[in-house]
């Protein structure tokens, strides 16, 4: 496409290109696409961090966050550098799912595949989505100390040195010593230097540390009325601090690339990452934890992925563990989401709304699921290798969540409702027509109770899928 002489594209153009899931540039940046061009859209690979959101094809993707757009990864000018940013097409509760999500995830690594951030890039000038980041941040970080406190707190042995009065421990600590005692004739005391097996150490330190500054942000969403869950979290966070009662305040915060990590602690990788994440964001300084900000760090979420660990949650919490297995293992590093065992099923969620309304584009994921049905690994974990197995499709439907906005009793949640216990998943699944044993079902995103939901098939009908 030739550039239109008549637009300055550095000067005229928009100082940020936002988008919604899945919506088109042509749609609303048309005049701008030569402009565009001239950046790397590249399609994202599986399980790897998206450039620019993972926009491709003209067109966002699955990926919600802030980035710069950049000719040369790392090369950024803030006061000239223009900005993609892709919403939420729905008025999701972030915070109902984070929360959800962690209850069951099995380890924190997977849980940090669909979320990024980049805190060694400039800010990007743009609020409107640090309610997505914060929590996500605050409650993962704080869901793997309370892990870490289940094990018992890391120990190890820390050097002291301290003057002892008429005795001796350890070893003299011989130039100081001299200094401050011998020369000051103070020869009752004795400068000594020794090891103690402690909790007191810099891993913990730095841990306690971002717990301060995690309940000082929390104070300030609690200000703002801005979720009840947020109340539970903080609560989290002063049953955590509890634990760190014998470690000592870190006044200034001196980062480490020393840390050795044991596989006895092996939460404390993620733990203290996530740690320094927050303490960055706010430039080591609490008084900062507890202001409004008016920029985010460049970052992406995937909001398949967290729609399927959040499914996870629901899945596990309503059969038991014994029952629904997660990323089961296929040849050719492939995995199926989950399997029901007792039913022999295979279950693929996806962040596709329009089933709710269509089957349109589904024939892809059909595919998908039938090479599952087909991987005798996988088939093995259900404990039936040979026979043919019954394949489900799990996606969002935001219209089953709304009832629960009703003034009335609530007795159960919407889930709930749809997947009684002990009752088979499919027993409201709705058969796929043409294709024998393969099903679809909706499990309800959790949305925000102040007004803005649209339905589903408002929301997607217009685009095609990736």
């Amino acid at each position: 496409m030739e550039s239109d002489n008549s637009i300055n594209y550095q000067e005229d153009c928009p100082r940020f290109f936002e988008l919604a899931e899945h919506e088109p540039f042509e749609k609303k940046y048309a005049q701008w696409i030569p402009y565009l061009e001239q950046f790397p859209f590249v399609e994202t690979e599986y399980e790897g961090e998206p450039l620019h959101l993972g926009v491709f094809n003209n067109q966002a993707s699955y990926y919600i966050g802030a980035s710069w757009l950049l000719k040369e990864k790392g090369k950024y000018h803030p006061e000239s550098d223009k900005a993609i940013v892709v919403v939420p097409r729905i008025d999701v509760d972030f915070i109902e799912m984070f929360v959800t999500a962690l209850k069951t995830v099995p380890s924190a690594e997977y849980f940090s595949k669909f979320y990024g951030i980049d805190v060694d890039a400039p800010k990007i000038p743009y609020e409107a989505l640090n309610d997505q980041l914060e929590p996500l941040l605050i409650i993962h970080f704080v869901k793997i100390v309370e892990s870490i406190i289940r094990k018992g707190l890391k120990k190890d042995y820390v050097s002291i040195e301290e003057r002892l009065r008429l005795k001796i421990k350890g070893r003299i600590a011989l130039t100081h010593h001299l200094q401050q005692n011998v020369f000051l004739k103070r020869e009752d005391y004795t400068t000594c230097r020794y090891q103690v097996y402690t909790e007191d150490v810099y891993e913990n330190r730095i841990l306690k540390k971002a717990l301060l500054f995690a309940d000082k942000m929390l104070n300030r969403m609690q200000s703002l009325h801005y979720h009840s869950k947020l109340s539970t979290i903080q609560w989290s966070i002063r049953r955590c601090l509890s634990a760190f009662e014998s470690v000592s305040d870190m006044e200034t915060v001196k980062l480490s690339s020393n840390i050795r990590y044991n596989k006895l602690y092996s939460e404390y990788k993620d733990a203290i990452r996530l740690g320094n994440l927050i303490l960055k964001k706010f430039d080591y300084s609490i008084n900062k934890a507890g202001e409004i900000q008016h920029e985010v760090f460049p970052f992406w979420i995937d909001m398949s992925r967290l729609y399927e660990v959040y499914v996870f949650g629901l899945l596990l919490n309503q059969y038991g563990e014994d029952n629904i297995k997660f990323q089961v293992e296929g040849y050719s590093n492939t995995a199926a989401d989950f399997i029901k065992i007792d039913e022999k099923i295979i279950m693929d969620a996806k962040y596709k709304p329009r089933y709710a309304t269509s089957n349109s584009y589904i024939i892809d994921d059909i595919r998908e699921l039938s090479g599952y049905a087909r991987d005798r690994r996988i088939l093995k974990a259900l404990g039936d290798p040979e026979n043919e197995v019954q394949c489900l499709i799990i996606y969002p439907d935001v219209a089953d969540e709304v009832e629960d906005e009703l003034p009335q009793k609530k007795e159960s949640t919407a889930f709930e409702r749809k997947f009684q216990i002990q009752e088979s998943i499919l027993k409201n699944a709705i058969p796929i027509k043409r294709y024998r044993n393969f099903y679809k079902i909706s499990i309800p995103i959790p949305m925000k109770k102040n007004g803005g939901t649209l339905n589903a098939s408002e929301t997607y009908s217009s685009y095609k899928p990736d």
